[in-house]
């Protein structure tokens, strides 16, 4: 299979939502230059408490929320964090939000947090119905292998690099936050 690396997961359902997946002989063979990322069974899933579909959902999430590869990890395992945790129905990811909009915006407003879609993590407990794009191998693997950590909460730092700060407790979180809209009223961006 040239340019495909052979994968031990063996879910049809991945082919329905992948052109770049090959399934052969009870077999994933995803289309990638990567060899080796990761070894996971579907029972290795299930202990995780998630699906395949889940793991791809969460991962194309990651995709739109880390611009750095050292972040996936975090990312992954707040998103995780508020999974398992009874006090986040609302996973409250930007990225899911733009998804349901018609347009991309730089600012996301409070009205945009209340658009009527089952994408909208906001407004709808757990995991949207499925993927909002095609995630790489890298977002996969981070999901598969997130860190432990506190970290409930992210929010992208005020000094526009494409990171985030992360917080455990509400109070930490809304002082980031404030930073990041200071930020962004200050160069305009509304």
């Amino acid at each position: 299979k040239a340019g495909y690396a052979k994968r031990r997961l063996t879910h049809r359902g991945f082919l329905t939502m992948y052109k770049e997946l090959l399934v052969e002989g009870g077999e994933l063979w995803l289309k990638t230059d990567n060899v080796g990322l990761f070894d996971f069974s579907l029972e290795e899933f299930a202990a995780m408490g998630l699906t395949v579909k889940d793991i791809v959902t969460i991962a194309s999430y990651i995709e739109k929320e880390a611009k750095f590869d050292d972040e996936r990890t975090v990312i992954s395992s707040v998103i995780y964090n508020r999974l398992r945790s009874p006090d986040f129905p609302y996973l409250q990811i930007d990225a899911t939000v733009q998804y349901a909009l018609d347009e991309r915006k730089e600012k996301l407003t409070y009205d945009d947090l209340k658009i009527d879609s089952p994408y909208n993590t906001y407004t709808h407990p757990g995991l949207p119905p499925g993927p909002i794009r095609i995630p790489s191998i890298a977002g996969i693997d981070a999901v598969l292998n997130h860190v432990e950590h506190p970290y409930l909460y992210m929010c992208a730092k005020e000094d526009f690099s494409g990171t985030h700060n992360f917080a455990v407790s509400y109070n930490e979180h809304l002082k980031n936050a404030k930073r990041y809209t200071d930020a962004l009223n200050k160069r305009n961006i509304h």
